[in-house]
């Protein structure tokens, strides 16, 4: 047997052990999200109209974005600090003036960070070597809110590879969850005290949104309370 067969059976007792011994919904949810979004994705079922405003955080290279906008119409803005994926951004975009994109992301401060450049897994937390890196420009979201002269959000996206913790701490200390509407958020296991902190912001999110549903490190969406 070849080297390559023990390293895949490893990786599947491991991912085993993990679901049936140690509990880790991870697995679990992985695999349900697929199942249930089979035919239609939940992500895109928002209560939107063409007043409506969006904010991609982490808009990759636009597809969610493009896929809200045939929807509902609204008016888009876009943060995304690869340079790579904003540039496709502007140029998927160029027609439609309800769509805006921006070249940082967003945060709880000012900072510059070195990220490596994968895909849509591109990320500063996970530091890999073999993939090319830039240094990319974070802003915090209460400032960037003022200068664009936006009070309230209908709905926030984060997808933003472990930078969520960040910017949903900022939203909660700085009072701006009281004027977002709606989240879809996904949390990610890779930061340090990943569990431990998802649990603190969805405690403290609680008080003002109610989650609608829930794939624990997958996606979740929280919905204002009325």
């Amino acid at each position: 047997m070849s080297l390559r067969f023990f390293a895949k059976l490893k990786k599947s007792l491991i991912k085993r052990y993990r679901i049936y011994v140690l509990g880790d919904n991870f697995y679990r949810d992985v695999k349900r999200w697929f199942a249930d979004n089979e035919e239609s994705d939940m992500r895109y079922d928002n209560d939107l109209d063409a007043n409506s405003i969006v904010f991609d955080v982490g808009g990759f290279q636009g597809d969610f974005a493009d896929e809200i906008s045939k929807r509902y119409n609204c008016a888009i803005y876009i943060f995304e600090p690869v340079a790579e994926y904003y540039e496709a951004c502007v140029a998927r975009f160029s027609g439609n003036d309800k769509i805006k994109c921006f070249h940082f992301g967003l945060g709880g401060s000012e900072a510059t960070f070195t990220v490596s450049v994968a895909g849509d897994a591109s990320s500063t937390e996970r530091g890999d070597k073999s993939k090319p890196s830039e240094n990319i420009r974070i802003r915090p979201l209460a400032d960037v809110m003022m200068e664009l002269g936006v009070e309230n959000i209908s709905l926030i996206k984060m997808n933003i590879e472990g930078g969520e913790y960040d910017l949903m701490t900022h939203v909660l200390d700085r009072g701006i969850v009281d004027r977002v509407e709606q989240f879809l958020i996904q949390f990610h296991n890779f930061v340090p005290k990943a569990i431990q902190q998802r649990n603190r912001i969805r405690d403290a999110l609680g008080r003002t949104h109610q989650c609608l549903w829930c794939y624990e490190f997958v996606w979740e969406k929280w919905v204002r309370r009325s």
